[in-house]
């Protein structure tokens, strides 16, 4: 009998804030490694004295805070 695997494709995220002091996001910003098939939430919250605008990159609603 043999155990049979293959890998799972890993896709990365990279995450940013523009202006840094403009607000924090989940995932927090730095790289990020995703496995093929997993559903990410990506949310910004905006700090006081700022609003959330927009996100650049390949999302599905660049003007939601939550995509």
């Amino acid at each position: 009998m043999i155990a049979n695997f293959e890998a799972v494709a890993v896709y990365p995220l990279t995450v940013d804030v523009y202006p840094a002091e403009g607000g924090i996001t989940s995932p927090t910003v730095g790289d990020h490694l995703f496995s093929d098939g997993e559903v990410v939430a990506i949310t910004a919250t905006a700090n006081a004295g700022y609003q959330f605008v927009s996100w650049d990159g390949d999302v599905s609603d660049p003007y939601s805070p939550l995509t």
